[in-house]
């Protein structure tokens, strides 16, 4: 074989290594993508499960210390958060799991409106996590704290 045979071969050998090799090199970029992408779906979805959580012990907190005191400020804060929940009222910028035991201005301008209920459907919570999260809002969520909290306003004890 003449020298120019194999400079031809050499280089065309390396020419579909160098190929292939981007070639892996992309799959393996977009993997990564997937897997970031993955990764933030799932902290975006335990942020959420996290706020129903917080949002449970936080009407629970306010309808223990309305019943036990009487103030009216732990009874608006007890339907502030039940707004918030159910997107009837925007969700604040700085809404965090220690919201309603710091001083906040509760009427920020430029938040949206939208209940939990979609931000969970929107980060592609399945029926099942979506039906767990039904039987604890049921449970000690929305539906096991409005009548207590209405009870003692309904029967003048407040």
């Amino acid at each position: 074989m003449k020298i120019k045979a194999l400079t031809t071969i050499a280089t065309a050998t390396l020419s579909i290594l160098l190929l292939l090799l981007l070639f892996i090199l992309y799959q393996i970029l977009d993997i990564e993508h997937d897997t970031i992408r993955g990764q933030e779906k799932r902290f975006e979805s335990f942020k959420l499960a996290d706020e129903l959580r917080q949002s449970s012990d936080d009407l629970t907190r306010m309808a223990s210390t309305y019943i036990s005191t009487g103030n009216r400020f732990y009874e608006n804060q007890y339907f502030e958060i039940l707004d918030i929940r159910s997107g009837k009222r925007p969700r604040p910028a700085d809404y965090t799991s220690t919201y309603w035991r710091l001083p906040h201005d509760a009427h920020l301008p430029g938040a949206r409106a939208v209940p939990l209920k979609e931000l969970r459907r929107r980060a592609g919570f399945t029926a099942h996590e979506f039906d767990r999260g039904s039987r604890t809002s049921r449970r000690g969520g929305v539906g096991g704290h409005a009548p207590a909290c209405r009870r003692p306003l309904a029967e003048g004890q407040a």
